[in-house]
Order: C-alpha cells, then structure tokens, then sequence
C-alpha cells in the first residue's frame, strides 16, 4: 500500500519544476504533511506512511521507489502490463474534449522517463505523434511554471474537464436505472 500511496504524490514531489510548480522547501513540506494525513486515511500506519516522517526521508523513499520498483518494472514490465495501462490511458481520453487521443501509454512513460532523466526503455517505441505529445507536455509545464496566466488557463481547462466528465458519469448512471443496477432502499 505504502507503494500505492507514493504513486500519488512522489512524481510531483520529486520533480515540481516538470509539472510547472514552483514552491519553497517549507511549502513541499506541506504537500508532504498533507499526504501523510491521506495516507492515514488510506489505512496506513506511520510504520508504513512514507510521509510519516518528513520532507527528507519522502524525498529519500520516492527516490528508491521510482529507481527500485518502477525503474525495473518499465524494464521488462509484466504481462497485460500494456493492455492494464492502455485501458487507463484511453479511459482518460474519453474525458477528454471530443475523446482526442492526446494521451498514450508510450507518451507518458516517455514524459516520465525524460523527468527521471534515464533513457527509454528498450521495449519503448514512439510514434511520431508520441513524440508531439511528449513535447506538448513539456511545453505546458514550461508555460505554467514561466507565463502569467497560463496555470490559470489550464486550471479552467482542468475545471471544465472535470465538470464534463461528471455530467459523462451521470448519463452513464441514469441509464442503468431499471437495467439491473438500482440504488439501495431507503
């Protein structure tokens, strides 16, 4: 679970600047702190709460986690490793405006991989269309770490999204009513 939770927050916190996010020391801090409550929530312990014992020691776990588990997994991931994360992916896109595919497996192993600073793995083949969308994630954390108005930009993009996504859900709920999936008796 320990390993679970950290795929939450470790991306971000080991690498803020990839993602647009300029913050002080104290305010990772925070962020870790704030984790460490999710985590309890979770239903994990302090023995097992990577952010249980402050900024230093998460950075020091996230690290051996990204290098020990994820690093040797994207190696020679398991198998249905690539169907398991496509699914993903393409459930994400069908949020999306329209359902464009602006998201792949590939892409986002590469954008990744390019924050960890290690080389692609073998097995990792890009499209060139992959590599457009690596380099429009890199141009948006760009844009939302150094342009004014640009983070408020993608957060009302990100608002929307989300408001869309809810209405998708609430279709596809209403139609299962009388079709075999009923909310419980008062």
């Amino acid at each position: 679970m320990a390993v679970v939770h950290s795929g939450f927050f470790s991306a971000i916190l080991l690498y803020a600047s990839h993602f647009g996010v300029s913050c002080t020391r104290s305010e990772l801090d925070d962020y870790v702190f704030f984790w460490r409550a999710i985590g309890y929530l979770f239903g994990l312990g302090d023995k097992f709460n990577i952010c249980s014992h402050g900024l230093d020691s998460a950075l020091d776990c996230c690290k051996e986690i990204e290098s020990e588990v994820m690093w040797k997994g994207l190696q020679n991931p398991p198998p249905g490793w690539k169907e398991m994360a496509d699914a993903y992916i393409s459930g994400i896109n069908l949020f999306l405006v329209g359902g464009l595919p602006l998201n792949s497996t590939e892409s986002l192993v590469a954008f990744r991989v390019w924050m960890m600073g290690y080389k692609l793995p073998g097995w990792l083949r890009l499209t060139w269309m992959d590599r457009c969308r690596v380099w429009m994630l890199k141009l948006a954390t760009l844009l939302m770490l150094w342009c004014p108005g640009f983070e408020w930009l993608m957060n009302w993009f990100a608002f929307a999204l989300y408001k869309h996504s809810m209405s998708l859900v609430s279709r596809q709920l209403s139609s299962y009513n009388g079709q075999g999936f009923h909310s419980a008796p008062d």
